[in-house]
């Protein structure tokens, strides 16, 4: 009978132990945990980011998480797993701009051209842009002066490549940058 105590207890404290200290995996089905997978991907470097939501996007089993890290412009790509759990796939940041494009792959079938997605901070001051993609010129807005999200569907191509330029305005229609 003490045998069986002492027994259940090991067995209590070595579960309890296994419990704590065995990583689990972070799944990004809602905004906390969201947060919670960007801080684990970034390693924990700085405890003290800020890091503000701007857009959850789901496509079919696609979810595309539009973020700012310390007011830098990012994404996150997430899959939904067989039990309907987000699996982070991908991160990115930009490099300190107010305004980042990023190139978001495979969200709706292995062949499909990407998607452009544009993220800004409350430092943007582009209200309109222009992609000129393989000849043709694809337009959105954004809203400048607080943190937006603006996404472009780049049409298909047969070539394996895309060239891409671009041309931006501010809210006053006057091109913004070089004109080269």
């Amino acid at each position: 009978m003490k045998n069986k105590k002492v027994l259940i207890i090991v067995l209590l404290v070595v579960g309890a132990i296994l419990y704590f200290t065995i990583p689990r995996t972070l799944y990004g089905n809602d905004e906390e945990s969201i947060v919670k997978v960007i801080r684990k991907v970034e390693g924990d470097k700085d405890l003290t980011a800020i890091i503000e939501l701007v857009e959850i996007k789901d496509i079919e089993e696609h979810r595309v998480v539009s973020f700012l890290y310390d007011n830098t412009p990012a994404y996150a790509h997430f899959i939904k797993n067989s039990i309907g759990n987000y699996r982070w796939v991908y991160v990115e940041k930009s490099g300190g701009v107010s305004l980042a494009q990023f190139m978001v792959n495979r969200i709706r079938g292995e062949d499909d051209a990407p998607v452009m997605l544009f993220v800004a901070n409350g430092d943007n001051e582009v209200a309109k842009i222009q992609v000129h993609v393989n000849g043709e010129v694809l337009e959105t807005e954004i809203t400048p002066h607080t943190m937006d999200v603006a996404w472009v569907e780049i049409p298909g191509t047969n070539e394996k490549s895309y060239r891409f330029d671009y041309v931006y305005y501010d809210e006053e229609g006057n091109r913004i940058g070089n004109d080269d």
